[in-house]
């Protein structure tokens, strides 16, 4: 090692010969303060900017990208939950139709068709649109329609049909606590409460803090102690 290189080593490792220990302090303190009020203009300027601001922001984008590219399905089944999570049921609707006449197996656009099959009471048409956003679907989201099927089933009053369905979508993805959540309700009303209380378990090892879990688990606790003196 040269001489300049062992100088400065020393130098680095002496570093109160370069600069005094209440120097430093001072500095590190500025440091902190800077930082800390940095965050805090930053936590401050997250929490002041809305979801709609949000929204508005990505409705701008993606009404812009269908008009630059009109074919394009993705864009308007984006546009279609953007829409749909402003509130803005025609708006959605338009824009999922468009959707699915780009493309008959997009899948957002089916399972919305599906919704507004159910809330117009035709049970069959939106079993066949579900079936269809599952055959479509990628594997690693199709649970998603397997317990969109659930909630139909449930809707139509078919609790074995909509176990079966939740079933599926957690076999799919175990930690989507909510097929958990509703199997175990389904469970409830039968009145098996020793398999809501396996359900609403497994739900929790996903959702610890969910209020409807905790709230169910106590409820089902306390039949079960009713149940088993």
């Amino acid at each position: 090692m040269g001489t300049g290189a062992q100088i400065t080593r020393t130098g680095f490792i002496r570093g109160p010969s370069y600069a005094s220990p209440r120097l430093i302090v001072v500095a590190l303190l500025a440091a902190v303060v800077i930082n800390g009020a940095c965050i805090t203009w930053l936590c401050s300027t997250v929490q002041m900017r809305s979801s709609g601001t949000y929204l508005e922001s990505q409705l701008e984008l993606w009404l812009h990208e269908s008009r630059r590219h009109p074919d394009s399905p993705l864009a308007w089944a984006t546009l279609g939950g953007i829409y749909e999570s402003l509130g803005e049921a025609a708006s959605a609707d338009q824009a999922y139709d468009t959707a699915l006449a780009l493309d008959s197996g997009n899948v957002p656009a089916l399972l919305h068709r599906a919704g507004r099959d159910q809330v117009a009471g035709d049970y069959d048409l939106a079993r066949v649109h579900i079936f269809s956003a599952i055959e479509n679907a990628p594997p690693w989201a199709e649970y998603r329609s397997w317990y969109r099927l659930g909630m139909l089933e449930e809707a139509a009053g078919r609790p074995g049909e909509a176990l079966s369905a939740y079933g599926a979508a957690v076999t799919l993805c175990a930690t989507c606590w909510r097929s958990h959540y509703r199997m175990a309700l389904i469970y409830e009303q039968q009145g098996d409460t020793n398999r809501a209380l396996v359900a609403i378990g497994e739900a929790l090892r996903w959702a610890q803090s969910d209020p409807e879990v905790l709230e169910t688990l106590e409820r089902l606790s306390s039949l079960s102690g009713e149940h088993n003196p």
